[in-house]
């Protein structure tokens, strides 16, 4: 949202803020216009469905490619795909989204996508970030005090026991 207070608050700061859709390309095209550079994010958890990421990410490049970015960074994931089918236990993972044979929707698409965006002629840099921040916070994995008198921790299960 360019109008919104957090756009103004970069608008201050002297950042130009433009406006696109992943899902319409000439709206990208226009937003990535002089651009030298795109960091790009794509988000599965809008509506949980891989195709549309793909989708969208496809959108993504064909607008770099047509506004000439002279260089792209594409925030992605392992496609889990390849790993599971050469693991003695493949036949033991579920498919969670049949028509694209995918284990791991959140990552196997944007895996796919990210070896498109290499193939192609966008110069493109993978940024593999395999946990953000956020999920602290939206997942209930932030920090809790497990006794009174301790501080608040970030702890992670590491084995039986």
């Amino acid at each position: 949202n360019p109008t919104g207070a957090k756009a103004a608050a970069l608008a201050d700061k002297g950042i130009q803020v433009v406006q696109g859709d992943a899902d319409d390309e000439a709206s990208m095209v226009k937003a990535f216009e002089n651009a030298y550079g795109a960091f790009l994010v794509t988000n599965f958890w809008a509506d949980m469905s891989m195709a549309h990421e793909m989708a969208q990410t496809k959108t993504l490049q064909n607008a770099v490619l047509a506004a000439n970015v002279t260089h792209v960074i594409l925030s992605t994931l392992e496609d889990t795909r390849p790993i599971i089918h050469a693991a003695a236990d493949k036949d033991t993972w579920t498919v969670l989204e049949k028509a694209l044979g995918s284990y791991v929707p959140h990552f196997d698409g944007k895996g796919a996508a990210s070896k498109e965006f290499l193939a192609s002629a966008a110069p493109t840099t993978l940024l593999y970030t395999s946990f953000y921040y956020d999920n602290f916070i939206n997942f209930g994995m932030g920090p809790k005090k497990h006794a009174e008198d301790q501080p608040a921790a970030i702890t992670f299960p590491t084995g039986a026991g």
